[in-house]
């Protein structure tokens, strides 16, 4: 990856004007002036041209002409009678020196360092090149961390400190189907060349700089983005409400133009050429800072384990940096993010075979504390990686699998029988091959019994987990969920004529399909006026019962408002060790009916307008004592939870760390194994979408365009999957 041109000097450096538009947002441009100009001073031959685009904030010319006045032989500064739009104003501080390179930077843009000096010497790497654009945390095809993400600032560093870890490289240079203008660099030549912005057609902005792009490459010229240069940009303050339509107005028209040029794009995306680049950055981003660093070891199957995972890295985002290893198949494969974010870039390693490459990374990075949250499907390899790299660990008790294979002490019928029995065998949950209770028991034990710490997410976990295993260091904490408010007050149920009863999440056997489902049956029968509604779905079909289908968990609280939903029934037939749905039904404010097993009971300790039901009982003695807490409420008796420590996350979890040290040392690069990837299975409906979205794409296929409306092509398209079309592209094309 390491790019082995080496810079060509240039005789004279070429003359930059830097063309800053400015519109609205004073304080967002002042800051972007003071980071843009001590470099533009300090460059021998650059100025700063600010366009004033008759900006209707009162203290914005005066501002201007004070930078002006301060730095008169640095900065220039132009004023739009009238509001030129973007595209206008930029066409304008191109053309005030027509001699000279340009560099566009929109004024919600933080630069830092040499940017200016650097930026320049890439574009200069490559006699071919048009445009320049660097790494930034919210730019579409430029981003970092995180592809295609709009990302916060890593570990709340400065703008200046991230650059400086990107200055240390020479990666190679990434040729694209546009550069991004927020921050790009364009030679001279190639405006010579191609010609200014389209103002006639992309006036109000969007898509101008794609369009100049295209209009380069069909001159022989190549749009450059480099990975050695990071900026901050803001997003969304050049045009504020009106972005959307600018965005879908562009399209358009960059369609009607170049046919192939959305299909490039994707296929730049699914190839994703700047991912080892941002690998690399983001490695040595973590190795050179002193914070500590936890690695998180799971199952990545989702779920509340998932959810924990990445809630709690958010909490300490500023604290600490969050890495996540987790299985991608049962044959030894481990894929290793470099944070705990669903679009993190991965790397993947098959166990045992590169298990010493795993090692020296882990070492490199100077992770300094790991946290067990599940071990299904994991490698042995990885149970041993606290004593191989000799760093403190601890685990979490998310379930009951570590007991003996079966999460949900559950039997065959879904149901946990009130107590933990040894005999209890489910055919869901089989041992891994070629094992016993007895030795899946003894390949955990070391594991628990030695961890500095295991922590139990409620009491009912810990009293039930019992002491099959001896765990000398045990922490009860309840899940830390800054977002949710999970003692407020509760709303009664108002008199209706029918009531809506919700019910939250994906519905198993073990949490309550079946249940529920003879619980709705009976309350229909008995005419009581109840809707039962699950926000989610169902395993299967319920009769009596509406499902809303998947969601996203930030919906949740909205689809809730949107169903009119008068209370919460938890179905649940096992003892679940802490329930995210019951925090969001807690943050609702809803009533609560709940059963009464797991951590149920300790969780609505108190609280009133809610009543715990006999889990075991009849369905029909449950629906008839749904109806009468919806005619007359109830309250949980109180529980004592003085074991319980409070806020432990955010003042304890990070005391078992080892003291972090920093490492300027470069990781080689062939430990990370870049070309290794997992196979993947597409679903039908998945496949499908590949298909279509290729033979949509083909060139003599673009008149699709211009007969099926946009929105029905997404629509179909989400109908056959939700995934973005560059994922499913990049898995099938592997």
């Amino acid at each position: 990856m390491t790019d082995a041109i080496t810079f060509k000097p240039y005789p004279t450096r070429p003359t930059i004007s830097v063309v800053l538009p400015i519109y609205t947002d004073t304080a967002m441009t002042i800051a972007c002036i003071e980071s843009a100009l001590p470099n533009i001073i300090a460059h021998p031959h650059a100025i700063l041209v600010l366009v004033n685009d008759a900006s209707p904030e009162a203290d914005m010319a005066t501002t201007l002409a004070q930078i002006v006045a301060r730095y008169p032989e640095h900065v220039v500064l132009l004023t739009n009678e009238q509001n030129l739009g973007f595209v206008g104003s930029v066409n304008r501080g191109m053309q005030y020196q027509v001699t000279h390179d340009v560099v566009l930077l929109n004024s919600d843009v933080i630069v830092a360092n040499d940017w200016l000096e650097r930026l320049q010497r890439e574009i200069y790497r490559y006699e071919n090149a048009a445009t320049m654009t660097p790494l930034s945390n919210n730019t579409t095809i430029c981003t970092f961390p995180d592809f295609l993400q709009d990302n916060v600032i890593p570990f709340d560093l400065s703008v200046a400190q991230i650059d400086a870890v990107f200055a240390t490289s020479t990666y190679a240079c990434v040729d694209a189907p546009t550069g991004v203008g927020f921050c790009m660099y364009i030679k001279r030549s190639a405006l010579n060349a191609v010609g200014y912005f389209d103002e006639a057609a992309f006036g109000r902005g969007y898509g101008e700089e794609n369009d100049f792009c295209q209009r380069a490459i069909a001159q022989g010229l190549v749009n450059y983005i480099t990975p050695n240069l990071y900026v901050y940009h803001q997003g969304g303050v050049s045009f504020g409400e009106e972005k959307q339509q600018l965005i879908e107005n562009a399209c358009k028209i960059i369609d009607q133009r170049y046919p192939s040029y959305h299909a490039d794009v994707q296929k730049f995306i699914a190839a994703d050429p700047l991912r080892p680049a941002r690998l690399y950055q983001m490695a040595k981003l973590i190795a050179s800072f002193d914070l500590p660093k936890v690695l998180h070891i799971s199952h990545g199957m989702g779920g509340g384990v998932d959810q924990h995972i990445e809630e709690l890295s958010a909490i300490l985002s500023t604290d600490a940096a969050h890495l996540l290893l987790v299985p991608h198949d049962d044959k030894g494969g481990a894929t290793l993010s470099l944070s705990t974010s669903r679009q993190a870039d991965r790397l993947y390693f098959q166990l045992p075979e590169q298990i010493d490459n795993l090692h020296e990374i882990l070492r490199q990075l100077g992770i300094t504390l790991i946290h067990y949250h599940h071990t299904f499907q994991c490698s042995s390899d990885l149970f041993v990686l606290p004593k191989i790299l000799d760093l403190p660990y601890q685990i979490t008790i998310h379930d009951y699998y570590l007991l003996g294979g079966n999460p949900t002490l559950s039997d065959e019928t879904g149901v946990y029988p009130g107590y933990f029995d040894e005999t209890l065998e489910n055919p869901l949950y089989p041992y891994p091959k070629n094992m016993t209770r007895e030795s899946f028991r003894a390949t955990h034990r070391e594991l628990l019994e030695q961890a500095d710490r295991v922590i139990f997410p409620s009491q009912a976990a810990r009293q039930i987990f019992g002491d099959i295993y001896h765990l000398p260091h045990v922490i009860i904490a309840y899940h830390a969920e800054p977002e949710r408010k999970v003692t407020q007050s509760v709303k009664p149920i108002m008199k209706k004529t029918r009531y809506q009863v919700g019910i939250l999440g994906a519905v198993s056997r073990e949490k309550g399909a079946d249940f529920l489902e003879a619980v709705a049956v009976y309350a229909k029968k008995s005419q009581y006026p109840i809707d039962f509604i699950i926000l989610g779905y169902g395993y299967k079909t319920l009769k009596n019962v509406n499902t809303t289908g998947p969601y996203v968990r930030d919906e949740l609280l909205q689809l809730m408002q949107h169903h009119d939903i008068d209370m919460i029934f938890f179905p649940a037939r096992w003892p679940e060790t802490y329930s995210y749905t019951l925090s969001y039904a807690l943050h609702a404010q809803l009533p609560i009916f709940a059963p009464n097993v797991g951590a149920f009971p300790e969780r609505l300790s108190g609280r009133d307008w809610t009543q715990l039901f006999n889990y075991l009982g009849a369905p029909e003695n449950t629906a008839d004592a749904l109806w009468h807490f919806i005619q007359s409420g109830g309250q949980v008796d109180t529980i004592d939870t003085s074991t319980v420590q409070a806020n432990f996350y955010q003042t304890n979890y990070l005391s078992l760390s080892l003291s972090p040290k920093s490492s300027l040392n470069i990781i080689p690069e062939q430990l990370f194994n870049i070309d290794a990837k997992p196979k993947f299975i597409l679903k039908s409906g998945e496949k499908s979408a590949v298909w279509l979205w290729k033979i949509y794409t083909h060139p003599k296929m673009r008149w699709v365009n211009y007969v099926i409306p946009f929105s029905v092509r997404r629509a179909v398209k989400r109908l056959l999957s939700r995934q973005p079309i560059h994922d499913l592209v990049k898995k099938h094309d592997k």
